[in-house]
């Protein structure tokens, strides 16, 4: 009797989470996502591990944030707003001892290798303006000379 009850209600469980995820699809399934996809470059070359800030210039959208991969590749779902765009990486330069733990591990120390002029919102001239329910692409391709 007990592996009876136990059976069925595994089947219940299971029977409610199928319905569930029925509903989830039947009624957002269809729709495709507001998404930014693109490469970040740094003269020509792709940046890994950059933050790809999204502010967006109307006050009640959300902020958005992507990673890039090692390829420069970023992807983000997000609203179809027009946004400012910031991007900041960094590398470590050098390992420097920790003097407040004694004998401890070393600690990284690191530069910013994007250009101030892309990672502060209130200067950059980057933007993006995806298109509602598509995939929009938009590559910042960033240089090192400010005057370009």
């Amino acid at each position: 009797m007990h592996i009876a009850l136990t059976r069925q209600w595994s089947v219940t469980r299971l029977t409610c989470a199928l319905a569930v995820t029925a509903f989830v699809c039947v009624s957002g399934c269809g729709q495709t996502a507001t998404v930014l996809t693109g490469v970040v470059t740094l003269d020509g070359k792709p940046i890994e591990k950059a933050f790809v800030n999204f502010t967006p210039e109307r006050r009640d959208a959300p902020t958005a944030t992507a990673v890039t991969d090692r390829n420069g590749r970023y992807s983000v779902r997000l609203e179809a707003v027009p946004f400012r765009v910031t991007i900041v990486a960094q590398r470590v330069v050098r390992q420097v001892k920790n003097d407040t733990i004694p004998n401890g591990p070393l600690v990284d120390v690191y530069e910013d290798i994007v250009p101030k002029q892309y990672s502060d919102v209130a200067k950059t001239s980057l933007t993006a303006r995806p298109i509602t329910n598509a995939v929009t692409t938009v590559d910042f391709p960033l240089t090192a000379d400010s005057s370009k």
